[in-house]
């Protein structure tokens, strides 16, 4: 057996040890890759000539991150977005639309992603802020209640 072929059976056998809500907090604690969402490359329209980005998403954050057009990524080329910042969000033909405005913006900006995902991309968008929502009105019920 290889080294890696024995470092995934030992991983195997001490997930084993765990029941389900200790490994559930464990796989939590990955935050940035827990429970997240890729879509393939496509043209967006905040970068220039409609260049591609990689839209990932999961309860803690949006990210695009800029790649060709064969979806090598490119190097400190990055955009996170907190949900916070997230407005409205939509489809229009094959596009997926969603507007951001951080603190230090006036306007929302939108943001077009070009994608055969689009309807996809929707409804993960709706989970999402949806569960955070329930989450958001747990937390001032249970802050209330104490």
């Amino acid at each position: 057996m290889s080294r890696s072929e024995n470092s995934t059976i030992d991983q195997r056998s001490a997930l084993k040890t765990f029941d389900e809500i200790e490994y559930i907090k464990y796989a939590q604690t990955f935050i940035d890759i827990y429970n997240t969402i890729t879509f393939p490359a496509c043209p967006c329209s905040s970068r220039k000539d409609n260049g591609y980005v990689i839209l990932s998403l999961n309860s803690t954050r949006l990210r695009l991150h800029a790649c060709s057009d064969d979806g090598q990524l490119e190097v400190n080329q990055i955009a996170d977005f907190d949900w916070s910042t997230i407005g409205r969000f939509c489809i229009d033909e094959q596009n997926f639309i969603f507007e951001y405005k951080r603190s230090t913006m006036k306007v929302a900006k939108p943001v077009k992603l070009q994608t055969l995902f689009a309807q996809f991309m929707l409804d993960c968008f709706e989970c999402i802020v949806k569960e955070l929502q329930i989450n958001n009105n747990n937390n001032t019920n249970q802050s209330n209640e104490e």
